[in-house]
């Protein structure tokens, strides 16, 4: 025998362990293996999304590059909107900044959330920024090397200070 296993309590101990073991993903330095990558540069079937009065998606020109003034190129940055709760005496706007995911309607309309919760408190609009690269929010054509330089906090910052 094992010496590790030598009574059922310790065996379902290990055994636990070991499934424990499995279910989480590899990481390294606190991130999963290969990075948050898997939702970089993903379409987004925007019309599936709902356009009415109260919520919706729009997009916003933004520079590709917000530090060098001699590269002209833009792109799309796509936002959604939620003014349900909003009233004409109350000029309280939220922001929530989607971070390194694909940006959804439902993390500005569903209550679950605290901020959601807030807006409506406060009668107030709330806007959802998707992060560059992720979503339909695509400042260069593919994600080559060179391509990635623009994927950065600083660029990310400046695009919200843009949007406000």
């Amino acid at each position: 025998p094992i010496p590790l296993i030598d009574s059922p309590m310790r065996l379902l101990a290990v055994l636990a362990l070991a499934s424990v073991a499995f279910a989480v993903p590899p990481m390294l330095g606190g991130r999963p293996m290969g990075g948050f990558t898997s939702y970089l540069h993903q379409n987004v079937d925007t019309s599936v999304l709902v356009n009415d009065v109260n919520h919706g998606t729009k997009t916003l020109t933004q520079k590709q590059d917000h530090f060098d003034a001699s590269n002209k190129k833009t792109w799309q940055q796509q936002y959604f909107y939620n003014t349900a709760h909003a009233s004409d005496d109350s000029a309280v706007n939220m922001l929530y900044i989607n971070g390194e995911n694909v940006a959804m309607l439902s993390s500005i309309t569903d209550e679950s959330y605290s901020y959601v919760v807030y807006a409506k408190m406060l009668n107030a609009t709330i806007y959802g920024l998707e992060h560059r690269y992720y979503g339909g929010s695509h400042p260069t054509e593919d994600l080559s090397t060179a391509n990635l330089k623009f994927l950065s906090s600083r660029q990310a910052v400046e695009d919200i200070a843009e949007f406000i």
